[in-house]
């Protein structure tokens, strides 16, 4: 065994047990890891607490089989961690945080477009398992704008949203959304519809906290009536002659304005809709669904950006903004102090902050179905999905549980401490 360790030639495999007469293989392990630090060390051991040891001195862990490929490691819970999706090029802050399975990959952006007016930012993440079989998508949000008078069309199109017949959830789905965004696969068909009146319902509150918040800022010239829209639909295709079903979730906001002519009045309607999806091969999407469950649920976006978001697209309107380079100088200005307000946004708007913050809290609790766990490592609260019977934590990842016996540390080199719901 020891002549492997000057080679005159190179190799490719080198298989070794985990015990051997001569030396050890975790020894063995060790010793390959200090003299070629760039070599890919694949270990797998029937012995958990072995296993453990290996992948501490440099081993990787042998890929788990297709079955359970994607999934967490751990017996009898899943594993998490949290990510971010930052706003780097605006306002600096985390627009939304959420939970991935600990060994996915996540990739995310927050992408401004300054030659609309007012500037519009697009979110989008993907977080997806080792092999790429288990998805979990949010699309950057797509905006329209709907008129039949010809002058208001064209008014409404420098902005630089595109001109589109509203359509309801569903409708928009199956209509807009699979034709455009799922062109290259073959053989789509809508297994099921579903409305989502709860999810409707905040959509609409959160629009209506916002128009709130804007026109203390930017007083509306003209009446107008806010609505909303959301539903579900699960769709299966083929890629690359696999079956792969996808379960899809819209939201849709619609604002009508009434503007008053001469001879009557004219109405023209922006809308906008945001959609979020989980795919899987189709023989997989029911054991994947609990990992899904998680990552959708723990989704929580932060209300001061959207608060500097209104702040932004309130200034600009108010101030007539036109040009890309005094946009961005408005933004820089709402970012560098959120304490920045004109006359108008002084009156009452910190009251108008803290009714969006209580919307964003209602809809964690009511509708995404998550609850408040004290972090003992940390020494804070983090918002993890309910209905599970154990929770742990090492301060940095989260392991669920419904086995009212698991205990993570019967077998781990990392010391886990449980967590309980904060009180109050």
């Amino acid at each position: 065994m020891e002549r492997c360790f000057a080679p005159k030639n190179d190799y490719d495999p080198a298989l070794m047990d985990s015990r051997m007469p001569k030396m050890d293989g975790l020894e063995a392990t060790r010793r390959v890891g200090r003299k070629w630090y760039n070599s890919q060390r694949y270990v797998h051991c029937g012995f958990r607490k072995r296993q453990a040891i290996a992948e501490k001195n440099g081993g990787i862990r042998m890929p788990c089989p297709a079955s359970r490929q994607g999934f967490a490691d751990t017996e009898g819970g899943l594993r998490f961690r949290r990510e971010s999706l930052i706003d780097s090029g605006g306002f600096g802050c985390e627009l939304l945080g959420l939970l991935v399975p600990k060994e996915w990959r996540f990739s995310g952006a927050v992408n401004w477009d300054f030659s609309k007016i007012p500037p519009k930012a697009a979110a989008s993440f993907t977080a997806s398992s080792p092999g790429g079989g288990l998805v979990a998508e949010q699309f950057p949000q797509a905006e329209f704008f709907w008129t039949e008078d010809p002058t208001l069309g064209y008014a409404y199109s420098q902005t630089g949203m595109q001109s589109m017949q509203p359509f309801g959830a569903a409708d928009f789905l199956r209509r807009l959304f699979l034709p455009n965004v799922r062109s290259r696969v073959g053989d789509p068909r809508i297994l099921s519809e579903q409305p989502l009146p709860e999810l409707s319902r905040h959509t609409l509150d959160v629009l209506n906290a916002q128009m709130t918040l804007f026109g203390s800022i930017s007083p509306f010239q003209t009446p107008f009536e806010p609505r909303a829209d959301a539903a579900k639909a699960v769709v299966e295709y083929t890629i690359d002659g696999e079956v792969v079903r996808e379960d899809l979730t819209a939201s849709l906001s619609y604002m009508t304005s009434y503007i008053p002519s001469m001879f009557a009045s004219l109405s023209v309607v922006s809308w906008s809709a945001n959609v979020f999806g989980f795919r899987a091969p189709s023989g997989r999407m029911d054991a994947a669904a609990p990992l899904f469950r998680v990552v959708h649920q723990s989704r929580a976006e932060n209300p001061q950006w959207h608060t500097n978001y209104i702040r932004l697209a309130a200034t600009t309107a108010r101030d007539r903004i036109r040009m890309q380079q005094q946009a961005f100088a408005a933004m820089q200005r709402v970012r560098q102090t959120l304490n920045e307000t004109s006359d108008i946004i002084a009156r009452g708007y910190e009251e108008r902050s803290r009714a969006m913050d209580r919307v964003f809290d209602d809809y964690s609790r009511s509708v995404r179905g998550t609850e408040l766990y004290a972090d003992p490592c940390a020494g804070r609260t983090v918002e993890l999905p309910n209905g599970y019977r154990e929770v742990w934590t090492d301060g940095t990842d989260y392991i669920l549980s419904d086995n009212a016996n698991f205990n993570p540390n019967t077998e781990s080199l990392r010391s886990w401490r449980r967590m309980e719901a904060a009180k109050g």
